[in-house]
């Protein structure tokens, strides 16, 4: 079976990352650490996010019309959530940031995949967020291995997206 462009994940990864940037990022003005890239200097912001995704499994859908066959795709996106504790950080500031990012991933919440190999990366597929999985905070102290939390409040939200791309 031939790779469908929706199904290549530099298409998936870039179209989620457009929509973190631009909801999160640009409207809701929430600095995004992305895997390191982009120059995000994380030492001189006391709150952002971490977006890290997974390719879950791809299953063959048989006929999802009359006339095309396609495929499901699930991805799991893990949102961790970090606020630098200090004296002007107020504690419930977290579950604030966890109320905004929520509000772009919550059940049954549309996100566009787009075609990035195509001039104009036009609309191809549409991500359907169909679970949430982990909505939680994260305890801070002193982990297992002796290695210290204390610095931060976290929060981690993940979700469970899947689209049917046909073919």
């Amino acid at each position: 079976m031939t790779l469908q462009p929706t199904n290549t994940y530099r298409n998936i990864k870039a179209s989620l990352e457009k929509y973190i940037f631009t909801n999160l990022a640009s409207n809701d003005s929430i600095t995004v650490d992305w895997q390191g890239h982009k120059g995000t200097e994380l030492e001189n912001v006391d709150e952002w996010i971490a977006p890290r995704m997974l390719r879950g499994g791809q299953f063959y859908r048989g006929h999802v019309t009359t006339s095309r066959k396609g495929t499901e795709t699930e991805i799991l996106l893990n949102i961790n959530i970090f606020l630098r504790k200090g004296s002007t950080t107020n504690a419930h500031r977290l579950f604030q940031l966890r109320d905004t990012v929520a509000q772009y991933f919550e059940l049954n919440q549309e996100v566009n995949l787009k075609n990035y190999s195509v001039a104009g990366y036009p609309n191809t597929e549409i991500f359907i967020v169909k679970e949430i999985m982990t909505d939680q905070e994260i305890p801070t102290g002193v982990s297992e291995g002796g290695t210290t939390t204390d610095l931060y409040y976290m929060y981690n939200y993940t979700v469970l997206l899947k689209f049917i791309s046909q073919f």
